[in-house]
This record gives structure tokens, sequence and C-alpha cells, in this order.
């Protein structure tokens, strides 16, 4: 017996040495996996702006509803409970096992059907197929009901109450100008695994700190929020229970709201009348590289598409002439008064092949450079490269390259692609140099030759294209500016000298050339070049009927500002398949109001409206109106909404400048 009760009293002891010494911490880290739990929350997002801070996103927050069917069917009140008794070890208990069972189902089903009840009186009625998964075993943590807004909320959230139900808080992105911008505003990394566009590339600035919390589960399932040294038990002295203290920044973007919305409302009227499969409109600040609209209409478009003013490439056909013109007068080969036998719309470039054969428009005789910008010869292009090829057969090839061609424009967007030039070898065949020269064999995106316009017509700087002004804090501080940026500033494409040559043949080619009739102004200079290439065919070569129908200007002419792309992709409908016919009235809308906007004075001149040779009956053929003129900002008419865009007139005072 004494043997007995010394084995007791150093086994008891031995017991509780080996409990509270050497076991301490397995067992501290077993309470604590069992009770502490950490949340990850997120701070909101950084907010959008355009250019003069109007919101394009924000954030909202919303619910998800869930439960947890473990303990919503296994914790019961406590006099329903099997209790253990410690002190004899013997079981005693409140209910049999079989009771217990009994009534934790029924607790459960009571509570399923109650959430079911209170969701459908408040109008959030849940379908069959969730009902029945609710009730099932698995899986446990079940989301049954996803964003719900604080006033579902509010009818809600007596839910709460019941063990094992709860809401689980999260960031949305809000749009509050509705699908404006939406295929390059993108998609965050927290909505999907698939983010995109400017959430995606400006990821960096938007998204918010990390921060981590710990909770203590109770018995019945409820949250403690538990002080931070029981979260940052591993951390160490000092540690801390979020990552580093980084906010999320708000940005503001190049776009103004108002012009991008008749970008896109225009795009979308034309390329339905016309039947066309896409349109896209750019306008840029010329001196900047800032892209102050940047719209594209697509009926297919779908989230997560490629963004087409830098991932989409197409044959620029005439627009191009003005590159391979600016690279002619900067070489010194070629002059304004220079004349090209133009072969009465027909020529073959080396007199070899049926595939050599240039078509053109019907112009006989000889015919100067600026009346072969004017009226958009191909034959009279095509000479003209073959003159400068002649005398350096690597300048023209050359000089495309430094005008950006060939290479991503470098807004840092995935999806962004350098175009399609071939080697400079490939150039020393003559068909294809004489092709490229009027935009055809070569493929650009927009972006690429609206920035090329611009430089051309500032004095020949090339920015890089941008599409944000500023980073800054929630409070408005400025965290990061981003200013413009030249490509190369040490070696520009053109002089200022060639720059000015250039935009006096480009106001010619409006004026009295094929952009006169859908793309003038009266009473303002206004310099472009329309541009309608065929489509490559799937079965090889070029198709006869269809086209990419562009127009690309600039504005003001005696102080460019502005330069305007317009492309409509294949337009359909008879009679509306060129640049001028299909693209021209875009130009026309938006330059009309980025006049309105700015406030440009008249130039106080006189259009000649009689047709260019060549050229279709004015007037009634463009059906396609200026939408939304009346209901945004800087309306051209004084409140009431214009007519035809080919009938538009401008007979406000210019002086009063736009409300913005």
């Amino acid at each position: 017996m004494s043997a007995l009760t010394a084995l007791l009293f150093l086994t008891v002891p031995a017991r509780l040495f080996y409990l509270q010494v050497i076991a301490h911490d397995m067992l501290q880290e077993q309470e604590y996996a069992l009770t502490v739990r950490k949340v990850r929350e997120v701070e909101p997002r950084g907010r959008i702006f355009d250019r003069n801070g109007i919101i394009l996103v924000d954030n909202v927050v919303r619910r998800d509803a869930v439960i947890n069917k473990k303990v919503m069917h296994d914790l019961l009140p406590a006099e329903e409970r099997v209790e253990y008794v410690s002190k004899d070890r013997k079981l005693r208990r409140l209910c049999a096992p079989q009771e217990c069972e009994k009534i934790s189902s029924a607790k459960f089903g009571r509570n399923i059907g109650i959430i079911l009840n209170t969701f459908a009186d408040n109008g959030l009625p849940i379908d069959k197929t969730t009902a029945a998964k609710m009730r099932e075993a698995a899986p446990n943590y079940f989301r049954f009901y996803k964003d719900i807004d604080a006033f579902q909320y509010e009818k809600l959230r007596k839910l709460e109450v019941i063990n094992g139900f709860e809401f689980e808080l999260k960031q949305s992105r809000d749009y509050p100008q509705g699908g404006l911008l939406r295929d390059v505003l993108g998609r965050p990394h927290e909505d999907s695994a698939d983010s995109f566009g400017l959430e995606a590339l400006y990821d960096n600035y938007l998204r918010g700190a990390v921060t981590e919390r710990c909770y203590l589960r109770g018995s019945r399932g409820r949250r403690y929020f538990a002080d931070s040294d029981v979260c940052n038990r591993d951390e160490g002295e000092g540690g801390d229970a979020s990552t580093a203290p980084y906010k999320a920044k708000d940005i503001y973007l190049t776009i103004d709201s108002d012009l991008q919305e008749l970008a896109e409302s225009s795009l979308r009227e034309t390329v339905e009348e016309t039947k066309a499969q896409q349109g896209i409109a750019l306008v840029q600040n010329v001196n900047t590289g800032e892209l102050i609209a940047m719209a594209t209409y697509d009926p297919k478009w779908k989230s997560g598409d490629l963004i087409k003013p830098i991932g989409w490439t197409y044959d620029p056909g005439s627009t191009f002439k003005a590159i391979t013109l600016a690279a002619g007068l900067e070489s010194g080969i070629i002059n304004e008064t220079d004349t090209f036998d133009l072969e009465n719309g027909r020529w073959k470039i080396n007199g070899r092949s049926r595939d050599d054969v240039v078509d053109d428009h019907k112009m006989k005789g000889k015919h100067t450079v600026v009346d072969i910008i004017a009226e958009s010869s191909n034959i009279g292009t095509a000479k003209m490269a073959q003159r400068i090829y002649e005398k350096d057969s690597k300048y023209l090839y050359t000089k495309w390259l430094e005008f950006g061609f060939g290479k991503k424009s470098g807004l840092g967007f995935n999806g962004d692609v350098p175009g399609m030039f071939r080697p400079l070898k490939e150039y020393e065949n003559i068909v294809n140099l004489s092709r490229a020269s009027y935009g055809q064999g070569i493929t650009v995106t927009p972006v690429q030759l609206i920035t090329a316009y611009s430089a051309l017509v500032n004095g020949g700087r090339l920015y890089e294209p941008k599409l944000i002004i500023k980073a800054t804090e929630k409070d408005g501080a400025v965290y990061r500016e981003f200013k413009p940026e030249l490509q190369n500033p040490y070696h520009p494409p053109i002089s200022p000298e060639t720059s000015a040559r250039v935009k006096k043949i480009l106001l010619e080619a409006v004026e009295n050339g094929t952009g006169k009739l859908t793309a003038s102004i009266p009473g303002y200079k206004i310099g472009g070049k329309t541009g309608t290439s065929r489509k490559v065919s799937s079965a090889g070569g070029y198709t006869k009927n269809n086209n990419f129908a562009s127009f690309c200007g600039f504005l003001p002419y005696d102080n460019p500002h502005y330069a305007v792309l317009v492309i409509i992709d294949d337009p359909r409908k008879t009679g509306y398949t060129t640049g001028a016919m299909a693209a021209g009235p875009v130009f026309k809308a938006l330059a009309s109001r980025l006049i309105n906007m700015e406030g440009y004075p008249p130039d106080n001149i006189q259009t000649d409206l009689k047709p260019a040779a060549g050229t279709a009956p004015a007037a009634k053929s463009v059906p396609v109106s200026v939408p939304g003129a009346a209901a945004a900002k800087g309306n051209l008419t004084g409140g009431q909404e214009p007519p035809a865009v080919v009938k538009t007139k401008i007979d406000m005072d210019m002086s009063m400048k736009v409300e913005r």
C-alpha cells in the first residue's frame, strides 16, 4: 500500500511537470491552432478619375451571405449538449445521443428555413438548387448569395443571430459613368485572375494595404477580435499585424469624359448605320502625347478582350501617304511643285506582271505633289517613293521607323503589338516599297498612327503616348506626376520647317481634296487625310469589297493642339465605304466639340463647297448624326442637337468657353 501511495505521489508531479514544462509549447500551439484565426482585410482600391476630376471607377461595399454548416449543426445550447464531468470521468447526458442528433438536425433545418424565408420575404429568393445545397453536408462552408448591397443588408442583418450564419464583407468596383471607357479601364485582380486594362497596368498604385486581424473562436462559433500580441505571437517583439503601411493611390487619366462619351456614341451610330464590324476613335494632344479620348465600339466585345487601339492592327491606306510625304520633303528629294504622271489611273510598277499593277482613280497627265496628296493618288505616292529610293535606298524605310512604326506603343498594356513592317531587305523589292508608301502591305496600330500624325504637325516632336497624368493620395496630395516624354529628343523624325510644309498640304486635302465634303468645318482651317484600304482576304491577297475607312486630321491649323483619328472597319452600306464618307463625319463631330471646348475663334475663311474631282455628291449621302451633342457639356448649338454631321454649323459665340 505504501508503495502504491509513493507511486501516486511520484506520478502526479511527474505528469504535471510534463504538461507544464515539457509539453507546454506543444499544447499551447494546439490550443492556438484550434481557437485563433486570422482574417485578411484589404484597404479599398484607389479610385480612377478623368482629367477633369470626374470619377470613372469607385469602390462600393458589398456582402456575401455564407453559412458554416458544422457550426450551425453541432453547437447547440448548453442544456441540449452532452457534457463531460471531469471529476469522476463519468458522462452526464442532458439528452441521449440519438435525441441530441435529432435536436441538432431539427434546429439546423429550422435555421435554414428561417434564412430562406427571410431572403424571399425581402425580394431575394434563393433557387431550389442552391437551397438544396444549403441542406447538404458538404461543402461545410457555403457561400449561397453574393453581392448584397447596403440597403438589402439592413433588411437581412437580423439573421446574424443564427449560429453559423454570417455576412462576409468585400470590396467591389463601381462605375458611375456606366460603360464609358470600360475596355480600357479593365478589371482588377480582386475580381478575377483575368485582370486587364488600367486596373492591371497600374495595380501597384491602385491596390490597397493588406492587414491581418486575429480573432478567437468561441464555443458557439462567435468571433472575438484579439489584441495584436495574440495575432503576432510569431512575429517577435514589436510585431505588427499589417503589411508595410502602403496606401492605395487615386489616379487621374488624360481622358476627357465628355469627349470620350461623344466618341463612343458617334462610333456606335456610325457602325450600326454603315453596317460595319467595329469603329475606333482617338484624340491626342499633339504637344504632350496625352490621349484625350480612346474609344472603341465593337458589338461583339466582351470583358477581357484586347484593347483595340494598341492591340489591333490594320492597313492604314492613304492616311500613311502623309508619312511618306514628310519623309520626301525632309530628304530634299521631293518638293511641293514636283510633278508626276498619274498614268490615267493604272500603272505597272515595273512593267512585269499583273501583280505589279497599281489601280487608282483616273487622273490624267502630270500633277503636283500637293494635288497627289489632296486627291489621294496611289500612283503619285508610289512614284514619289521610287524617286526617294533611287537617291537613297534606306532613307524612306528608316524614316517610317523613326515615326514609331514597327514597335510597340509603350503604353504598357498586355497585348500591345508593334504592327507589321518587313525587314529592310524586302523593301529592296520596288513593288513592296511602292505599296507600303501608300499604306498597303504594312500594318499599324491606331495609337501608332495618331502619334505619328501628332509629330507631323507639332514641329516634328514624337511624344510617347500617355494615359495617366498623376497619382495622388486620398487627400489629394500628389504622389507622382507623369510628365510628357519624347521618344527620341535628340533625333526628331522631321524638322519644324518640314512639319509646316506638311500642314499646308494636309490643309489642302481637307479644303479642296478628298476630305472636303464631310470633314471640313465652315469658318475653320482643318488639316487631315482620308484613308480607304482593302482588307486582306483569308484566301490570300486583298478583297475587292471590304475596306478599312479612316480619317486622321488636326486642329487648329495655325497652332495645332489636337490630332483626331477615326477608323471604321469594313463599312458595308453602299456609298459609305470610303474614309471620307464613313470616318469623316465622326471626325467632324469630334473636331467640332474640341472647337467648342477650347473656344477656338473662327479663322474667317470661306470654304469653297464645290465638290472635288472624283468625290461623291454631298449632303444627303451621310445620314450619321452627332450623337449626344445636346446632352453632353459644351453642345454645339446652344442646347439643340445638330442634324446630320455634314450639316453641322457652329453659330455660337466662340469666345464663351464651355463649362467643364
